[in-house]
């Protein structure tokens, strides 16, 4: 049992998060804290304090004494942290049910303590611009939300958020950054991710729950410092579908990347002065569709597109290792498409026997594979399947898919095409940008549809 003691300190870069007789410095840059408004910083720094380090309650009989107010956004973090629980849960496969797991949370609250009241912030909105900062990976749906905010006269501000133990990934990432910078004449903005160190790296890895939440908050002096209108995450309908668990609570495979929640994070940012509005352009378009008009319609761009986990250590020198779910599942849709992998540098077939283990519909052991306990995009990645078979392609894991998965692709071919060839509705995007881009997504998608016509009625 430990009884922590929390605080913070204000900085001429940031500010210092005081956890017990630890200092954890946070740092900006020192024109961006400085175009932060100064009535701003201290709520915003207490409210960051909160988020990151609330989770070491979790343990049994662990307490944090805070020395400041409860925060503005404290009820806004706790409402994530709930309604994320049931899909941490599903994705480390253990013993305890959703409902234990969840009361980890419930009962932090009453462990978690504050000192004093909360004055008044008032602070006039900053005049926005029509700039975006976009979260920037070298995913294909980053990369497919810079193409269309540039197609719609919008000023991209890319952002790489560095955790520093993803050492592969950040090199890999440096590197294309550089040709990146070079090619499109736009910076990148190299930003490291504040009290990394507070996470917990083992066991249920708490302080990774709504991390990408975190990131929002993190980015909100660079939206006074840039101005922004707009900070656009590059979620696609998929990620806000849900199944209920077998306690019968809804799961999302991620659930600060569903529609729902980034509205709620629209909201919260305006607790600190933003006018930026929070959302994706991507949200109508399934993952197959995000890929086929990526690189359809910005092929050039999408040469760039890198979706691998690299944490293994053949990602040292290989931009796709070869040996995790993500390169397989990529690896899928392109080969659905028509797409060479060699023009993303893959540089293995993961379609051969040799990678079974990486694909869940072909590995019973989930775990393994990166599946979780519940099947999100199972029906997804037959009909990749099913149009790779379609091409041609044969040998090795496509023996396994004509045994078990053909028979029910070509039984479900219409309700398959329905669901991941459909552009479904805007919830997030920008209202002024609804139309162009429907026009954008709907000559797209009647492409993709002509192409899967004409490839399904091959008989193979």
């Amino acid at each position: 049992m430990k009884n922590w003691v929390c605080d913070v300190r204000l900085s001429p870069h940031g500010f210092t998060v005081i956890l017990g007789d630890t200092l954890h410095p946070v740092y900006y840059p020192s024109s961006v804290w400085k175009a932060f408004p100064q009535a701003l910083r201290l709520p915003f720094a207490q409210f960051i304090a909160f988020m990151t380090t609330v989770h070491w309650v979790f343990g049994k009989g662990n307490k944090i004494t805070y020395k400041f107010p409860a925060p503005l956004g404290e009820p806004l973090f706790y409402y994530g942290l709930f309604l994320s629980m049931p899909e941490n849960l599903n994705d480390f496969q253990n013993s305890l049910k959703t409902s234990d797991y969840l009361k980890f949370v419930f009962n932090s609250f009453f462990k978690t303590s504050f000192t004093g009241h909360a004055s008044v912030i008032t602070q006039t909105p900053y005049k926005s611009h029509k700039k975006a900062l976009v979260p920037f990976t070298f995913g294909k749906d980053s990369l497919l939300t810079f193409a269309l905010c540039k197609e719609l006269g919008i000023i991209p501000i890319p952002f790489f958020f560095i955790e520093k133990h993803k050492t592969y990934e950040n090199d890999h990432r440096y590197r294309l950054i550089k040709k990146f910078k070079k090619e499109y004449k736009t910076d990148v903005v190299l930003f490291e991710v504040p009290l990394q160190e507070l996470k917990q790296r083992s066991g249920l890895w708490w302080g990774w729950d709504i991390f990408l939440s975190q990131y929002t908050f993190f980015l909100v002096p660079f939206l006074h410092y840039f101005q922004a209108s707009f900070l656009f995450w590059s979620n696609e309908y998929d990620r806000s579908i849900t199944q209920p668990d077998k306690e019968g609570f809804m799961v999302a495979p991620t659930f600060d990347q569903t529609s729902r929640w980034l509205q709620v994070l629209d909201r919260g940012i305006k607790l600190f002065g933003c006018n930026a509005h929070v959302g994706s352009l991507l949200e109508p378009l399934t993952e197959l569709s995000v890929h086929f008009v990526l690189h359809h319609r910005y092929s050039k761009l999408g040469n760039y597109q890198t979706s691998c986990n690299h944490e293994e250590v053949q990602a040292k020198t290989n931009r796709w290792c070869g040996h995790c779910y993500t390169c397989a599942e990529d690896y899928i849709f392109l080969k659905a498409l028509g797409i060479d992998p060699s023009r993303v540098d893959y540089s293995d077939d993961m379609l051969k026997n040799s990678k079974r283990r990486w694909h869940y519909l072909f590995n019973k052991d989930k775990r393994a594979s990166g599946q979780g306990n519940i099947d999100f995009f199972r029906n997804e990645h037959i009909f990749g399947l099913y149009l790779s078979y379609q091409r041609g392609i044969r040998g090795g894991l496509m023996d396994d898919f004509q045994k078990s998965y053909l028979a029910f692709a070509r039984k479900n071919i219409t309700l398959l095409e329905k669901t991941y060839l459909t552009r479904y509705p805007f919830l997030t995007a920008p209202s002024a940008f609804h139309k162009r881009l429907e026009n954008i997504f709907d000559k797209e998608l009647s492409e993709l549809r002509r192409t899967v016509k004409k490839i399904s009625s091959t008989h193979l």
